[in-house]
C-alpha cells in the first residue's frame, strides 16, 4: 500500500513539475470596434493569450539592421488557460492577466545576457498599436542588448498595478 501511494505521489509531482504556469498580459481595445458577445470573449480568452504566450516565453530569432529589426517568432506550444483577471480599465483599453500552463515548456538556449526593461502601460498603448506587453518587452530587450543577431525570450514579467511593467529578457548570441 505504501509503495502504491509513493508511486502515485511521484506521478503527481512529475505532472506538476512538467506544467509551468506563467502570467501572460494582454491589452484589449474597447470602443465601437470591440465586440461584446460571449463568443468574442471566448475568442479573446483563448486566442489572444496564445500569440502573446508564444512571443513571451519561446525563443525568437532576431537580426538588427541599420534602420530596422527583423524578428522571427516561431513556437509550437501546448498550453491551457487556467484563469484570467482584469487588472486595469480605461475608456479605450483593458489590461488582462491570463494564467497559462505549459504542458511542455519550450527548450531554451543558454542565455548570454539578461536585460531588464521597464515601461508603462500608457507608453505601451501609445507606441505599440497592437499593445502586446510581451512583444513590447521583447523588442525593448533586443534593442537594449549588445547582440546584432541571435535569439531572445522573456524570462519574467511583472505588472505593479500602478501602470508599470518590469520584464527580464534573455539574449543568446548566434
Amino acid at each position: 500500500m505504501k509503495r502504491l501511494m509513493l508511486i502515485a505521489l511521484m506521478a503527481v509531482s512529475l505532472t506538476a513539475a512538467a506544467q509551468e504556469t506563467r502570467a501572460v498580459f494582454v491589452v484589449k481595445k474597447l470602443g465601437p470596434d470591440a465586440a461584446a458577445s460571449d463568443a468574442a470573449e471566448l475568442w479573446a480568452r483563448y486566442m489572444d493569450a496564445a500569440p502573446d504566450a508564444a512571443r513571451f516565453f519561446a525563443p525568437a530569432r532576431f537580426a538588427k539592421k541599420l534602420f530596422s529589426l527583423d524578428i522571427e517568432l516561431a513556437a509550437d506550444l501546448a498550453f491551457s488557460v487556467l484563469g484570467s483577471e482584469e487588472l486595469e480599465r480605461s475608456d479605450k483599453h483593458v489590461l488582462v492577466r491570463y494564467d497559462v500552463a505549459w504542458s511542455a515548456p519550450p527548450a531554451l538556449p543558454r542565455a548570454g545576457k539578461l536585460v531588464t526593461v521597464r515601461f508603462s502601460l500608457s507608453e505601451l498603448v501609445k507606441k505599440n498599436k497592437d499593445a502586446s506587453p510581451g512583444y513590447y518587452a521583447l523588442l525593448k530587450g533586443i534593442k537594449a542588448g549588445p547582440y546584432a543577431r541571435g535569439q531572445a525570450w522573456v524570462v519574467s514579467m511583472e505588472y505593479d498595478g500602478k501602470g508599470s511593467f518590469r520584464a527580464v529578457v534573455a539574449l543568446a548570441k548566434s
